[in-house]
């Protein structure tokens, strides 16, 4: 039915068990189980148990199980059971089972188990089981717009690929560009310590490391060595106590 209270359209479908508060709210919905709140928020819609909440949000959606909150959030969207949370998050997207929170936060998504959070996270992705934390987390750089491959990891803002194709990547730290597959880049030109706080080096160890092998030369001073079995290339050791 049609109701007006105080100005504002309340149509409710008892035949479907739907409810919409907005104008134009649900016309020509088909869905079974859906509630609109917003300004032709899940217009057109053809997906059972549907949520959008803002102006046309879930607009021509036809995933099932799906929620978006903000305006514009899932409209066009074709992927069943994904939640998008922001201004067009995972607007025109069609992956499953991803999440979106933050403007356009996987806004164009091809594939699923995709996860998003912050601004623009993953925008253009189409890879299975990415994910991005962090302003624009999970873009393009160097020319490079979509990311096609999977299982990749995006923390802090602005967290880049420079290959579409990588796949089983991490970058953690602002800044950070990811080229190749297989690999953790961790942080911007930055030194990383383990058992301390306060590393002075590329890499500095406050412990005991225990390796199968060293490859490269080997440079610097040694204060305490217990003993070298094998040296096959050492470029010079300045003092062994």
């Amino acid at each position: 039915g049609l109701l007006t209270v105080n100005g504002i359209i309340i149509v409710s479908g008892s035949d479907n068990n739907s409810t919409g508060v907005g104008s134009g709210t649900l016309v020509s919905n088909t869905g079974t189980s859906v509630s609109a709140f917003g300004n032709n928020s899940l217009r057109n819609n053809t997906a059972n148990n549907a949520s959008g909440f803002g102006n046309q949000a879930l607009q021509n959606n036809e995933g099932a199980n799906s929620s978006g909150l903000g305006a514009l959030a899932l409209t066009n969207n074709i992927g069943s059971n994904v939640s998008g949370v922001g201004h067009q998050a995972l607007q025109y997207n069609s992956g499953s089972y991803s999440s979106g929170f933050g403007k356009e936060s996987l806004r164009y998504n091809k594939q699923s188990n995709a996860s998003g959070f912050g601004s623009y996270t993953l925008m253009y992705n189409n890879g299975f089981r990415n994910t991005a934390i962090g302003f624009e987390a999970g873009s393009g750089s160097a020319g490079v717009q979509e990311l096609s491959n999977n299982d990749n990891t995006f923390l802090g803002a602005q967290t880049v690929f420079e290959n579409s194709n990588i796949q089983n990547s991490t970058a953690v730290g602002a800044n950070v560009a990811l080229t190749d597959s297989n690999t953790v880049i961790l942080g911007n030109n930055a030194n990383v310590g383990i058992g301390t706080s306060s590393p002075s080096s590329k890499l500095e160890i406050n412990g005991n490391v225990t390796a199968t092998s060293f490859t490269g030369s080997l440079l610097g001073t040694a204060t305490t060595a217990s003993y070298v079995e094998t040296a096959q290339t050492a470029s010079f050791v300045t003092t062994a106590q």
